[in-house]
C-alpha cells in the first residue's frame, strides 16, 4: 500500500489537489477590501459625471461665445406671432444724432415715446412694460406711474440722467409682453418694470400640441430651453422635420397685434367656462415670467415686478353661468332663493339676504354673480374679510375673466423669489391706504374707475412705491430721498401737465373700455357724465348711439348718431352703424344703401360693410352690383364667412343651383353647425325635386336650431 501522503487520485485516475486555504482566503475579499472597491466606484461614478458636466459646461461656453441664443429668450415654447413689427423705429435728426420712436402703426396700443438710440453717459434707462395699466389708462401716459417715478426720481436725485420710458400696451398679455421685451433688450436697459397679469384670458389661444403631455415634461422642456445645448439640438431637429413641427406650431399661432375676444363680439358673449384652458394659460403666465426674466439678465438688466391690483367691491362679474349637471328643478330653485335675496338685499336686509344667499349656494357654487351679491351684503354688514373672500370667489368663477385670478398673484410671488426678483405689492399698498382711510382693507371705487385701472391717486401712490423700491436697490446717490415738499412739487408737476382736454378724453376712454367689457349701462352713465362736464360731444354721441343699439333702442340710438353728423362729425363706423338700424329695424333699404356707400367712402377695408351693401343690392333685385360687394369682401378676407354664406344666397337666387350647392357644401365642410346654410342647401334640393336630401338638410338645421321657422316650414312642405 503506498503511503497516507500519497496524493489522492480521482476515479477518473487523476491526481486531486487537497485544497490550498491560502489561495482561498485572497480569493474572497474581506469588508475592508469591499470598502476599498465601493469608494473606488464612487469615484469613478462622479469622475464620470465631472466629466459630463465640463463637457456640456465647455459646450454652453463655446455656443455662447459663438452668440447662439437659448429658446427662451428668442421665443415662447407655447405659441408663435404672425408678424412681429417693431415698437420703435429710428429717425435721424439734423445733428446727426439717431433717436427712437414709437412705430405710427403702434400708436393704437401705445403711448408716444422717444429716447436717442445710444444711451447717454450718466443714464439710467427704465422700460416699464404691460398692459393697459402700464400704459395709464383710462388716462395717457401724463398720469401713468411711469411718468411719476420719472419726476419723483428727477426731484431727488437730479444729478443723473433718468430715462423711464413707457412701453405698456393695451390689452398686452405676457406672452406679448416677453416678446416686447426681446426687442427692448436690445436698447440699453438698466430695469425692466414689470405689471402683467389682467389680460392673460383676452385673446383666443390654442395649447393642442400639449394636451397629451404631463405636467413634468412640459416643465423639463422650459428648464432645459433656458440651455444652448438643448435650443441647438432642438432647432437642428426642428430643421430636419420642418414639415411636421411647423405644422404643429401653426396651430398655436397668434396674431401679430392683439385680437382680443370682445373685439368681435357684443360684450362677453362667447367666453365659455374651460377649466382645462384656464389651468394651461396659468401655466403659460408662470413660464412668461420665467422669461421675462431670462431676457433682463441676458441683457444685463434688473427686473422688478409689480403685483396688480384689481377692483373687487365696485364691480360685477363680466359673466356667470351655472355649473354643469344641474336639473331644471335645481335652476328653477336656485332661481327663487336668489330673486328672493336680491330683493331683500335691495331693501337693506342683508342678513336675512345673506341667509337666501347660501341656500341657493348650496345648490350651486359656481355662479359668479353669486359670489358678487353675497360680498356685498356682508360688506354692508362690515363683515370686511369675509366680504373680500366672497369678492375673490366672484372673480374666479367669472366665466370672462377679464381681472386676474386669485391663484395668479402666489404664481407672481414664487417667479419673483425664485428668480431673485424685487416686487412691490400693489394691491397690498392700496389694501394699506383704503384701510387707513376708510377703515376697511376691500379694494373698489375709491381707488378704482373701472375693473382694473386706478385713479390718479392710484398711479402717484405706485410711482413712489417703485422710487422707495429702487431706492432700496442702491440706485439712486445716496442722500437721495423724497421730502414732503418734493412730493408736493412733484404732485403739482404731474397734476399741471393734465388739462380739461385730457379729462375730456379720459371720460371718453373710460366710457369706451366699460363698453368693450360688455358694462353697458355704466358706460352710459360714463358718457352722460362726460357730456354733463365737457358739453356736446360728437364723438361722445357716436359711442352713446353704439351703446344704445347694442340695447335695442334704436330711436335713441339713431337720434346720437344725427346729432355727431349734425355736428360736422362722420365716421365710417357711425355710418355702419347707422345703415343696420336702417336695414335691421326700419327695413328702410334706401337709407341704409346710403349709409353704407357712405361708410365704405370713409373707409373702405372693412369687409363686413361690404357684405352689408351686397344684401341690400341684392333684396332690390341688383345681384350684379351685390357679386361685386361680395367678391370684394372675400378679395379683403378670403375667409370672410359672412361674405361666403350671401354668396350663395344669391347664387340660389340667381337660380343657379349647382353653383349655389357647391358653394353650400364648401361652407358646410368647415361650418357644419352652420344652420342657415343647410337650410339653403334643403331649399335648392326642394326646388329641383329631391325631397330625400331636403328632408334631411331640414332636420339637420333644426336639429342645431331647433327655433328656426323657416326651417320648420318648409319641413312641413317637404313632407307633404
Amino acid at each position: 500500500m503506498g503511503s497516507q501522503k500519497e496524493s489522492r487520485k480521482s476515479k477518473s485516475g487523476i491526481p486531486e489537489k487537497k485544497p490550498d486555504k491560502r489561495i482561498q482566503t485572497e480569493a474572497e475579499p474581506t469588508f475592508d477590501d469591499k470598502a476599498r472597491l465601493g469608494k473606488t466606484n464612487v469615484k469613478q461614478v462622479l469622475l464620470a459625471l465631472l466629466i459630463v458636466v465640463l463637457f456640456f459646461s465647455g459646450l454652453e461656453l463655446i455656443l455662447a461665445l459663438s452668440g447662439v441664443k437659448s429658446l427662451l429668450l428668442t421665443e415662447d415654447p407655447s405659441i408663435r406671432f404672425a408678424t412681429n413689427l417693431p415698437l420703435f423705429v429710428e429717425q435721424r435728426q439734423s445733428d446727426g444724432t439717431t433717436i427712437l420712436r414709437t412705430a405710427k402703426r403702434k400708436l393704437g396700443f401705445f403711448n408716444y415715446q422717444e429716447f436717442p438710440k445710444i444711451k447717454g453717459e450718466n443714464t439710467y434707462r427704465i422700460f416699464c412694460v404691460g398692459g393697459s395699466t402700464t400704459f395709464g389708462r383710462p388716462f395717457t401716459d401724463k398720469a401713468s406711474f411711469s411718468r411719476w417715478l420719472q419726476a419723483f426720481l428727477t426731484a431727488a436725485d437730479p444729478a443723473r440722467n433718468w430715462e423711464v420710458i413707457n412701453a405698456g400696451g393695451i390689452s398686452y398679455a405676457s406672452y406679448r409682453v416677453a416678446n416686447l421685451m426681446r426687442e427692448l433688450a436690445q436698447y440699453q436697459p438698466d430695469l425692466f418694470i414689470v405689471y402683467s397679469g389682467q389680460n392673460e384670458f383676452l385673446e383666443e389661444r390654442s395649447y393642442r400640441s400639449l394636451s397629451d403631455l404631463p405636467v413634468w415634461v412640459i416643465n423639463a422642456n422650459a428648464l432645459l430651453s433656458k440651455t444652448r445645448t438643448y435650443s441647438s439640438m432642438k432647432r437642428l431637429f426642428e430643421r430636419l422635420r420642418s414639415d411636421s413641427l411647423l405644422q404643429a406650431r401653426e396651430t398655436f399661432e397668434v396674431s401679430g397685434e392683439v385680437d382680443d375676444v370682445l373685439a368681435h363680439t357684443i360684450g362677453p358673449t362667447s367666453f365659455k367656462r374651460n377649466e382645462d384652458l384656464r389651468r394651461r394659460i396659468l401655466e403659460h403666465y408662470q413660464r412668461n415670467l420665467e422669461r421675462m426674466v431670462e431676457i433682463a439678465h441676458d441683457a444685463d438688466a434688473e427686473v422688478i415686478f409689480v403685483k396688480p391690483a384689481v377692483n373687487l367691491k365696485d364691480m360685477s362679474p363680466f359673466k356667470s353661468a351655472h355649473k354643469k349637471g344641474l336639473s331644471d328643478g335645481e335652476i328653477t330653485n336656485w332661481n327663487s332663493l336668489y330673486e328672493r335675496a336680491k330683493k331683500l338685499h335691495d331693501a337693506e336686509k342683508y342678513t336675512e339676504a345673506l341667509d337666501y344667499y347660501q341656500q341657493a349656494l348650496r345648490i350651486d357654487d359656481r355662479y359668479a354673480e353669486l359670489h358678487f351679491q353675497m360680498g356685498r351684503a356682508l360688506f354692508a354688514l362690515g363683515r370686511y374679510d369675509e366680504s373680500e373672500k366672497s369678492f375673490w370667489r366672484a372673480v374666479d368663477e367669472d366665466i370672462a375673466p377679464l381681472r386676474m385670478l386669485s391663484t395668479m398673484p402666489e404664481i407672481l410671488s414664487t417667479v419673483a423669489k425664485q428668480s431673485d426678483v424685487p416686487l412691490v405689492d400693489f394691491q397690498s399698498l392700496l389694501r394699506a391706504k383704503s384701510l387707513q382711510a376708510y377703515g376697511y382693507a376691500v379694494l373698489g371705487s375709491e381707488f378704482f374707475l373701472d375693473h382694473v385701472h386706478t385713479n390718479k391717486d392710484g398711479y402717484r401712490l405706485l410711482g413712489q412705491a417703485l422710487f422707495d423700491q429702487l431706492g432700496k436697490q442702491g440706485v439712486l446717490a445716496s442722500g437721495s430721498v423724497l421730502t414732503a415738499e418734493k412730493i408736493a412739487a412733484v404732485s403739482e408737476q404731474v397734476s399741471s401737465s393734465f388739462n380739461v382736454e385730457d379729462n375730456r378724453i379720459s371720460f371718453i376712454h373710460l366710457g369706451m373700455v366699460l363698453d368693450w367689457a360688455g358694462k353697458f349701462e355704466e358706460a352710459r352713465k360714463i358718457l352722460l357724465k362726460s357730456l354733463k362736464l365737457f358739453g356736446p360731444q360728437p364723438e361722445v354721441f357716436e359711442l352713446l348711439g353704439k351703446i344704445l343699439s347694442r340695447e335695442g333702442n334704436a330711436v335713441e340710438a339713431m337720434n346720437y348718431f344725427h346729432q355727431a353728423l349734425d355736428a360736422g362729425y362722420e365716421t365710417a363706423a357711425l355710418y355702419a352703424s347707422l345703415g343696420n338700424i336702417y336695414l335691421e329695424v326700419k327695413g328702410d333699404y334706401a337709407a341704409s344703401l346710403q349709409a353704407y356707400q357712405n361708410s365704405l367712402r370713409i373707409k373702405n377695408d372693412d369687409p363686413s360693410v361690404h357684405v352689408r351693401l351686397g344684401y341690400v343690392y341684392a333684396y332690390q333685385g341688383d345681384f350684379k352690383s351685390a357679386r361685386s360687394c361680395y367678391n370684394e369682401a372675400l378679395r379683403l378676407q378670403p375667409d370672410f364667412f359672412p361674405a361666403h354664406v350671401n354668396l350663395m344666397a344669391l347664387l340660389y337666387l340667381e337660380k343657379r343651383d349647382e353653383e349655389a350647392l357647391k358653394k353650400g357644401y364648401e361652407i358646410l365642410k368647415d361650418h357644419p353647425a352652420e344652420y342657415k346654410t343647410h337650410y339653403m342647401v334643403g331649399k335648392i334640393f326642394l326646388r329641383q325635386g329631391n325631397r330625400g336630401q331636403a328632408i334631411q338638410h331640414f332636420q339637420a338645421a333644426l336639429r342645431i336650431e331647433p327655433q328656426f321657422k323657416a326651417a320648420q316650414d318648409s319641413l312641413k312642405e317637404a313632407q307633404m
